[in-house]
């Protein structure tokens, strides 16, 4: 595997504090879920359900009856071009709905083959040996194996009552973070956090750090039309 880290990201990577040994465990995350699997089992074994024999799992927000007909359908019309990494213009179809959609430029849209690789890309950018990452507990694990991989300090903090994310918790767990990350609607508990509440983690991060928010579900949410409106508006 051609290391994936040229000489500006090693030199930035030493200058926030990676070791050798670090360095090397990022180009691993950059590299792939393969060598991720290679290097660090246990987050090879997050990427999977867990579960044994006939058991139903029920922890990751999953649609419990299977794809609809029509998904299949369309699945299976596609599979004849499935020899092309983008077949026609699909890719950038993709990219200039979502941008519309959304009311962002196209530059601001990236898309990867699921949100393993966004997520490391986020990490390896924000968090360091001394800036760390926090998450609430339970949540969506991928991105905690990940900082544990590449050795940025992790902190999870309970969901509230109500099973959002307390963000002012979240905070004070390390207010020297490099990353927040939100998953909302969360999973696999399948609540909302309130968008006052994200504001609120916004405003207040320290300078340097982003709040991520995963959305990843948020189609699925009764709130999606009213949050989406809101977004498109201000």
């Amino acid at each position: 595997m051609a290391n994936p880290l040229d000489k500006e990201a090693l030199d930035d990577l030493m200058g926030r504090g990676f070791s050798r040994r670090q360095m090397m465990r990022v180009a691993a995350l950059l590299g792939g879920a393969a060598s991720i699997a290679a290097t660090y089992p246990e987050a090879a074994a997050a990427q999977s359900d867990g579960a044994p024999g006939k058991m139903i799992a029920i922890g990751s927000n999953t649609w419990g009856i299977g794809p609809m007909e029509a998904g299949i359908s369309a699945a299976t019309a596609n599979f004849a071009k499935c020899n092309s990494y983008s077949p026609g213009t699909a890719s950038a179809d993709l990219v200039r709905t979502v941008a519309d959609i959304e009311k962002i430029p196209e530059n601001h849209v990236s898309c990867w083959p699921g949100s393993t690789e966004g997520l490391n890309r986020i990490l390896v950018a924000f968090c360091s040996p001394s800036r760390g990452f926090v998450q609430a507990s339970p949540s969506f694990d991928n991105a905690k194996w990940s900082a544990l991989f590449m050795k940025a300090p992790v902190k999870e903090v309970p969901l509230k009552a109500d099973y959002s994310h307390d963000v002012r918790a979240m905070l004070a767990a390390d207010p020297n973070a490099g990353v927040y990350y939100i998953n909302n609607p969360n999973n696999p508990t399948a609540t909302m956090t309130p968008m006052a509440d994200i504001e609120w983690l916004v405003a207040n991060k320290p300078p340097g750090s982003v709040v991520l928010l995963d959305e990843a579900y948020i189609h699925c949410s009764d709130d999606y039309h009213r949050l989406a409106r809101r977004r498109w508006t201000v």
